[in-house]
């Protein structure tokens, strides 16, 4: 026997949904905020007592420890909780979680003797940028039906302006920028490395979070309009 859902059941289920969306809305800024606030805060620090670290993971063995240690195991957390819109796309926050995580409770180099302690650090922060730019390329285009090989070759597209219908739309224009801006950022940093550059990593480090943060607080923004657009049109139907 199947059950009519009345009128005035349904703002309570309409309601219920869109406390979701909500709650969603607000991870992806959340994701985007802790990003601006990793990288603002040391710089105004080091500002202010005119102390500065060649990176932020540096900071580490300031007083801004405690800081540094939370707000990246926090965003680590919330890429954990993050869920996308298919397999390969909750597979890459996870394991950029994962990678934030460990590189916040394993210390980055500081004196003394190096230890593959010291060694993990580096590379989870490489393997999380990395992850993250694919991740912004993913968002380029609605891939949840393809498989993960083609999700791939959509991201692998995307680096390049292009999806399998031609150019990228402009509204998508900001993920590609922001993807293709990390991974050019850590190209630039190896080279500057291997040729003995000054400029320290803590500024490669800022443009990559810069980048990090547009992608999600703008996704964020978009995924808000486009769920109030949604919401509009059920509650009108609702009330017919």
């Amino acid at each position: 026997m199947t059950t009519v859902e009345s009128r005035s059941e349904r703002p309570h289920r309409l309601g219920a949904a869109r406390d979701n969306l909500i709650s969603y809305q607000r991870l992806r800024f959340g994701i985007g905020l802790v990003g601006v606030v990793l990288f603002l805060t040391p710089v105004v620090y080091s500002l202010v007592t005119n102390t500065w670290k060649d990176s932020i993971s540096g900071y580490y063995y300031t007083p801004l420890r405690n800081f540094f240690v939370g707000s990246v195991t926090l965003l680590g957390a919330f890429l954990v909780a993050y869920k996308g819109n298919s397999w390969l796309d909750t597979l890459l926050t996870d394991l950029a979680g994962l990678c934030a995580i460990l590189l916040a409770w394993d210390p980055t180099y500081n004196a003394g003797a190096r230890t593959w302690q010291n060694m993990l650090h580096p590379i989870c922060a490489s393997l999380a940028f990395g992850l993250l730019a694919i991740m912004a390329l993913l968002f380029t285009q609605d891939s949840s039906r393809a498989s993960t090989m083609e999700q791939l070759k959509l991201a692998a597209l995307a680096a390049f302006f292009r999806n399998k219908q031609g150019f990228i739309p402009r509204t998508q224009m900001v993920y590609v920028i922001c993807g293709d801006g990390i991974l050019v950022t850590i190209i630039v940093y190896v080279v500057n490395e291997l040729l003995h550059g000054s400029v320290p990593l803590i500024w490669f480090e800022g443009v990559m979070l810069f980048f990090f943060a547009t992608c999600w607080i703008t996704a964020g923004l978009r995924q808000a309009r486009a769920d109030d657009a949604t919401s509009g049109a059920n509650a009108a139907r609702s009330g017919r």
